[in-house]
């Protein structure tokens, strides 16, 4: 039996279904001194190629986008650090690119880092191909689906015209919790692999969740600083959803909301 490569001891990944509070928990994350992640760099979805296809991957845009973080995270110009990120990618010559050499490519910009990483929602369809890495760090985080459904609705209403957005295709409540209901039986599957948070519970008590999430990390607690976190998101559908919409969304999630203590 081959054993599972170990490569990876301090790389970190956030993911989760849009709308989750993924954003919040890198930027929080982020912020703590022995910690550097990217935002949706997403430099770990195209892995499994050689390096020109690797490098396509990212398209002209992202390319610049990423850069351009890398610069600013490790102080170096945007050249110079798509160059430190690139060149060990480059030298993997005809060998596959995969997660590892991404990982190594991320040591080479920030070597003083105790974890490195991306944070990117879809990284949780990926967790087959993670799994193959026993060390590294996968944290998941995962809220009521109900008030994911609010505001996938909301950011439709407003952000209609962002083509940015990966959830645009999410546009009925049946969509979304169709959607809601995979990524929580996604996160279930990996259950031994992976890091969960639950939203309500870190805004109702950071303090006690970072704590957690810092021994998990194996990092000091104070490091993080989550004084802007609030829980006025919490329930918020209860005023925003229509009762038809509340309705064909329980119709597709109810049972997998009950199994979560959601309905209590």
């Amino acid at each position: 039996m081959n054993e599972k490569p170990n490569s990876c001891s301090n790389l970190l990944i956030i993911g989760g279904m849009s709308r989750s509070g993924t954003s919040m928990l890198q930027k929080i994350c982020n912020g703590h001194p022995e910690i550097v992640m990217t935002y949706e760099s997403r430099i770990f979805l195209n892995t499994g190629r050689r390096f020109p296809g690797y490098y396509r991957g990212l398209n002209k845009k992202k390319k610049r986008a990423t850069y351009k973080q890398l610069a600013a995270l490790s102080g170096y110009t945007r050249h110079a650090a798509a160059l430190r990120f690139m060149g060990p990618l480059l030298l993997q010559g005809y060998r596959k690119i995969d997660l590892a050499a991404v990982h190594r490519a991320l040591q080479n910009l920030f070597p003083q880092a105790a974890y490195i990483g991306d944070k990117y929602p879809r990284y949780l369809y990926q967790l087959s191909e993670f799994a193959d890495y026993a060390d590294m760090r996968i944290v998941i985080i995962y809220r009521d689906g109900r008030d994911i459904a609010q505001s996938v609705l909301q950011r439709m209403r407003t952000d209609w015209k962002d083509k940015s957005w990966a959830e645009k295709n999410l546009r009925t409540p049946q969509d979304i919790a169709i959607r809601w209901v995979e990524s929580i039986e996604r996160m279930e599957a990996y259950r031994d692999r992976v890091y969960v948070i639950r939203y309500e519970t870190l805004v109702n008590n950071p303090e006690a969740e970072f704590a957690r999430l810092a021994e998990y990390l194996g990092i000091d607690p104070g490091g993080f600083d989550y004084s802007d976190i609030t829980n006025a998101s919490v329930g918020k559908y209860t005023q925003e959803l229509t009762t038809q919409q509340l309705a064909e969304f329980m119709e597709v999630a109810g049972p997998t909301l009950e199994r979560l203590g959601y309905l209590d």
